[in-house]
């Protein structure tokens, strides 16, 4: 039979301004007693905030050319403000900012993605017996500071991903994690976003998951906070038996 073809009427193809990255460029501060104050009660040490990137600061200026910003100025003078700084890609420092006292979404700043794997570079190359994956780089401290901080050795090792809604990257966790290390466990937050989350990528990766008790707060920082490092010590060595 014959058949009729109809060919629609093409339009042009749209031009679309590509959006360009946000730039961030902040002015440092020394760490202060407030700032080791706060974070000490997570289990961080100066010391270890300094090896991990996490640093204070008082100033920071944001550029995203496509919404017509070049390098708006915002002071930080009278609340906490810290930089997580990753590295640079596409001429580009990645970094997040990080507001503790904020809520909603003024409490981050950043212009990193999810194929950031946050304290990536604080890793032995060559792997070893026991990985975590927590959901925030500020919960890698409490583990890391149960063999005496990142300066001692052997220390628990610890990596995060961007948030708790994602993984790592798939090709870096299959090529260079899952063959190195012997055990590999997924500890996020034990909220029904975080328990979810843990059991599909366990299940998706072939990974064990564990998560804080569920009368316990939700993530490890905060337990420290709550009941110490050496409770926190207590319950993470019957989550991992």
């Amino acid at each position: 039979f014959p058949v009729t073809i109809h060919i629609a009427k093409i339009n042009p193809a749209p031009i679309f301004k590509e959006k360009t990255t946000t730039e961030i460029e902040v002015a440092y501060a020394p760490y202060k007693d407030y700032d080791l104050a706060y974070w000490n009660k997570y289990g961080w040490t100066e010391e270890m905030l300094q090896m991990a990137s996490i640093r204070p600061i008082d100033y920071f200026w944001l550029t995203i050319e496509h919404k017509g910003i070049i390098k708006a100025p915002f002071a930080v003078p009278h609340e906490l403000a810290y930089s997580y700084d990753y590295y640079r890609h596409n001429g580009i420092y990645r970094r997040k900012l990080y507001f503790p006292e904020r809520e909603g979404k003024g409490k981050w700043i950043s212009n990193v993605d999810n194929a950031v794997i946050q304290n990536w570079d604080l890793l032995p190359k060559g792997g070893g017996d026991l990985l975590f994956i927590t959901s925030s780089k500020k919960d890698c401290g409490p583990i890391y500071r149960l063999y005496g901080g990142l300066s001692e050795s052997p220390h628990w090792n610890v990596i995060a991903s961007n948030n708790e809604g994602s993984f790592l990257p798939e090709a870096v966790f299959y090529r260079k994690i899952k063959p190195r290390w012997k055990r590999i466990i997924l500890w996020l937050d034990n909220d029904e976003t975080g328990v979810k989350n843990a059991l599909k990528y366990s299940k998706m990766h072939d990974i064990e998951c564990v998560w804080n008790p569920l009368r316990a707060p939700k993530d490890q920082s905060d337990w420290v906070a709550k009941d110490g490092l050496r409770e926190f010590n207590y319950q993470l060595q019957k989550l991992i038996s």
